[in-house]
């Protein structure tokens, strides 16, 4: 029975002496380590792009100016164009509720991406225009406020008189705030023409509409 007990330990001391030699598993080669590498690297700098794309920032908060004989097209954060005329100013205050573009002086055409979620306001003393998803040109005289409406349908308004002083005091200011009363609602080939005491409102055929709008591609129509 004792040389049987020592046998028995004698196989154990033997398992401990020669462990298992079978062979590790075999890791990848280089070149294929290196191309599981590049891949994860790829994934991830795709969802740096996605995540990226998702959470940008979409406010802007900045002023555009053009010289005398100058133009100036501008695509702002909204996904919104704009061109601006010679001798023109607008300062551009887009949030995450609302996008206000403050036409300081001169005229300004914009073609405004649909968003129903943050309406699109010009705004030109104590007059403003609203639009969701159209084209409009805009220009501000003295004492007026002029609109030609390309595509879409826009919306005119003016502050009441109590609150038009203010409103001018405080011309850059795109955050003002206003009981704005509305005017009227312009349709693609419409141009109004609105002041404190007068509106008028007219109708273009094709022909005035393109001379109108010549100055998008720098050019002045004369007729007569």
């Amino acid at each position: 029975e004792g040389s049987t007990a020592l046998a028995g330990l004698n196989d154990l001391l033997q398992d401990d002496v020669n462990p298992d030699t079978s062979p590790l598993p075999r890791l990848p080669s280089a070149p294929v380590f290196n191309a599981l590498a590049a891949s994860v690297a790829v994934i991830a700098f795709s969802l740096v792009l996605v995540w990226g794309g998702l959470f940008a920032d979409k406010t802007q908060h900045d002023t555009f100016v053009t010289l005398v004989g100058d133009q100036k097209p501008v695509e702002l954060v909204d996904g919104s164009k704009m061109i601006l005329n010679t001798d023109s100013e607008v300062v551009v205050s887009i949030t995450d509720e609302k996008r206000v573009i403050n036409l300081v002086r001169g005229e300004v055409h914009f073609d405004v991406f649909t968003d129903k979620h943050r309406p699109f306001e010009v705004r030109a003393g104590g007059h403003k225009a609203n639009a969701v998803g159209t084209a409009f040109s805009v220009r501000r005289h003295a004492d007026s406020f002029e609109v030609i409406v390309t595509e879409g349908i826009v919306e005119l308004m003016k502050a009441p008189a109590v609150e038009q002083q203010r409103i001018l005091n405080k011309a850059a200011d795109t955050t003002e705030s206003a009981r704005w009363e509305t005017v009227a609602s312009l349709t693609a080939g419409q141009k109004a023409l609105i002041s404190n005491d007068d509106r008028q409102i007219e109708k273009m055929d094709a022909r005035t509409l393109d001379r109108e709008l010549a100055w998008h591609q720098g050019m002045i129509a004369f007729a007569g």
